[in-house]
């Protein structure tokens, strides 16, 4: 009886001691959240004119589950010539941030690519990377407007000479009080200068307006302004190719200027007859100026001039009539030929582009009877700086089917154009100016019409045949989506 007592007894203290155990058992403690930090750039592609201004890019630290520790960044892959403000490498705090300025002196040689931002702490390690352009300076400066429909501006780009990527200069747009009759851009050894021709038709008037370019940062600053005797009429503007003489065509006379290459201020030299209301173009070297009426009806009427060097001034050597009708001259950058683009009659018919070669004894002008023909209006021609490719927008009326951007390769002895495969580019867009990057000539920028319409868009050249690709993401945006561009000019300062 003792004995069944006992192991009741026992039974029943081993089923409380297992009770007892099970009711004071806790659950292992969770693990601790792994204390970390994040890394953000604030920009993907960053731009640094080489020998003046600087890009920048923020560098962000932030804490992820109470991290507090001092985290060290440093960049690697900055091209030889690039440095940075502060120094690299750096410390931050989470939750902080750093601006980190980039500069590329004198000298630096112009290239892109891609630069590493590594981040660490302790044995935590973070990195991002952005894409590097470093390039000479270059800026674009286009006339907008439409007769009768403001708003009219000067506008201004900064042209990204390796990706192509444009943003606008500060202070752009410059509002004008009226639709600028024409636009001329000059590189002095002091700088870059803008002329701009602008009318007032209170008065009758008109007045060229000169501005300074920033080299750092392409910004516009008034210098001077010449305002004419009414109802002189003042049309068209023309750089020497020394850079030296700036032209002004008016009725009666051809005006010359001096730009001062330290200031851009202008000083009148010389206003040599005849003047009509005219485009003038001065082919390289600068011995000699052309003048034709630009209108599509016959009769044109042509001067040829030779050039003082000294002045600037002009000589008749030759005038004479044509049967057919001017149009706008352009001329390439070795000055082998004259591209003349006639407008249309009307409406139902289209315009007409003829290819003059130069006797560069003489001045005498040899017409190609070229086969390349861009169709329906021609509207200008821009080469790249070696003067290997064309390129002819044509389109201004945004419904013709053979709107586009029409290439073709130079012929080096006369400046003949044949077309390149693929052209037209673009095809059946509305094509407005379009004007080449000067230091390199990588980029066509060109004004669209039509369904793009306020817009400069980016063409990249391929280096090899002339063909070109559009480039996204790129383009500049106009103040108006109607703003006609009557003329775009891109210029690369000297630093």
């Amino acid at each position: 009886m003792k004995r069944a007592r006992f192991l009741l007894f026992s039974g029943l203290v081993l089923i409380l001691a297992v009770l007892i155990g099970c009711g004071s058992s806790q659950p292992a403690p969770s693990p601790q959240p792994q204390q970390d930090f994040t890394l953000a750039l604030s920009a993907k592609a960053v731009y640094v004119p080489i020998g003046t201004g600087n890009g920048s890019v923020q560098v962000s630290v932030q804490a992820v589950n109470g991290f507090n520790q001092s985290v060290a960044v440093s960049f690697s892959g900055l091209p030889t010539g690039v440095t940075t403000s502060p120094a690299l490498p750096l410390n931050l705090s989470p939750g902080s941030n750093q601006t980190v300025t980039l500069m590329a002196a004198s000298g630096t040689s112009p290239s892109l690519q891609n630069v590493s931002v590594q981040a660490t702490s302790g044995t935590l390690d973070h990195a991002s990377s952005f894409s590097l352009s470093v390039a000479g300076s270059s800026y674009a400066y286009l006339a907008t407007g439409y007769p009768g429909q403001p708003p009219y501006d000067l506008v201004g780009f900064s042209v990204d000479a390796n990706a192509g990527a444009l943003s606008a200069v500060p202070g752009s747009p410059l509002s004008l009080t009226s639709m600028p009759v024409d636009l001329a851009v000059a590189s002095e050894t002091g700088g870059a200068f803008v002329f701009l021709l602008v009318p007032d038709s209170a008065s009758a008037t008109v007045a060229l307006n000169s501005f300074s370019v920033d080299t750092a940062t392409g910004a516009l600053t008034p210098l001077q302004t010449i305002r004419y005797p009414a109802n002189t009429l003042q049309s068209s503007l023309a750089v020497h190719p020394s850079e030296k003489f700036l032209y002004v065509t008016q009725n009666g006379c051809i005006l010359a200027y001096l730009i001062d290459p330290a200031t851009g201020k202008l000083t009148q030299s010389s206003c040599s007859p005849p003047g009509a209301n005219a485009g003038l173009a001065i082919p390289s070297p600068g011995n000699f100026a052309y003048e034709v009426t630009d209108s599509p009806y016959p009769p044109a009427y042509w001067s040829i001039f030779s050039v003082n060097q000294s002045d600037g001034s002009l000589t008749a050597l030759q005038t004479y009539s044509s049967s057919s009708g001017g149009g706008a001259l352009f001329t390439d950058p070795e000055g082998r030929a004259l591209y003349e683009l006639i407008g249309p009659l009307d409406m139902d018919s289209c315009g007409g582009f003829v290819i003059w070669a130069i006797d560069p004894s003489s001045g005498a002008l040899t017409n190609l009877n070229t086969s390349f023909s861009p169709l329906c209006e021609p509207f200008s021609v821009a080469f790249n700086p070696a003067d290997s490719f064309a390129y002819v927008t044509s389109g201004v009326g945004e419904f013709q089917t053979q709107n586009g951007i029409y290439a073709g390769t130079v012929t080096a002895t006369n400046g003949n154009l044949t077309s390149i495969s693929g052209s037209p580019f673009a095809s059946g867009t509305g094509a407005g100016y379009g004007s080449v990057e000067p230091s390199q000539g990588k980029f066509l920028l060109q004004q669209s019409t039509g369904t793009k319409s306020g817009q400069v868009l980016v063409y990249a050249i391929e280096s090899n045949t002339g063909a070109l690709s559009q480039v996204t993401g790129v383009q500049g945006i106009l103040p108006s989506r109607y703003a006609y561009v009557f003329k775009m000019l891109t210029v690369a300062p000297n630093p």
